[in-house]
């Protein structure tokens, strides 16, 4: 079985989508430090069949994330990374985003670029044209876009917006198994970071991993949907405190 682990670096991004199921947005200022990263990475399992996805918000965003790339991937041989490409037209930050690539040395790496109809920045095609280019004799490297969405998740703001198929239900589909850890090191039962569980180094991985899989399964029972959660007013937890990290 492929254990799938999903980390949310920030949800500081340079746009606020209609769909966003995290309501990111420029308020949002909070990220990821290098020595969460650390701690998330000691306390992963040492398993083969292992891949991990970052995103955010906008990941680019972060000074340091070439750093926070580095070390979450240091112990898996396949990841991918979500971005708008906002970095496109900076060709600094197009430079930093390609050596942190490059500098990641995975044997399977998937960089999706998404510019779909509720982005309202033109940079990810800039940003998707770029890097195919740059990769495109890369056996590892895969570089991937997406402009349209078919599929909306009634949570966060395309809630808000009124927006999602009402029978969606992601902690019983394709994310049933991936383990879901924030900024701040929290594991949430849900796979889109809803209901917050508990830190992940309040306890063992395989105690965490057993617990969130056993909520999940009580959801299909109840055949509950993303919309039946929205409905009953749980929202984003995006006021919590950063994970002490210090002795």
């Amino acid at each position: 079985m492929l254990l799938e682990i999903g980390v949310k670096l920030t949800n500081h991004c340079n746009d606020t989508c209609d769909h966003c199921v995290y309501r990111a947005g420029p308020k949002h200022r909070k990220y990821m430090t290098a020595k969460t990263a650390e701690m998330i990475s000691d306390w992963l399992p040492q398993r083969h069949g292992k891949n991990i996805s970052i995103f955010g918000g906008e990941i680019t965003l972060i000074p340091h994330y070439p750093e926070l790339l580095k070390i979450l991937c240091s112990k898996f041989w396949q990841a991918g990374i979500l971005t708008n490409g906002v970095f496109a037209n900076n060709n600094i930050q197009f430079d930093k985003f390609v050596q942190t690539i490059k500098n990641l040395n995975l044997s399977r790496l998937v960089v999706r670029i998404s510019q779909t109809q509720y982005h309202s920045g033109e940079y990810g095609k800039s940003a998707f044209d770029q890097l195919y280019q740059k990769f495109e004799r890369s056996s590892n490297v895969h570089i991937q876009f997406l402009d349209t969405l078919e599929v909306i998740v009634p949570v966060g703001r395309a809630f808000d917006n009124c927006l999602g198929n009402e029978e969606i239900s992601v902690c019983t589909g394709q994310l049933s198994k991936q383990i879901s850890i924030d900024e701040y090191g929290m594991v949430y039962f849900c796979p889109l970071f809803y209901y917050p569980y508990k830190y992940f180094h309040k306890d063992s991985f395989d105690n965490i991993y057993y617990d969130v899989l056993n909520w999940r399964k009580k959801r299909r029972i109840e055949n509950a949907t993303c919309m039946s959660c929205s409905i009953n007013g749980f929202k984003l937890y995006s006021n919590r405190k950063l994970l002490k990290t210090s002795a």
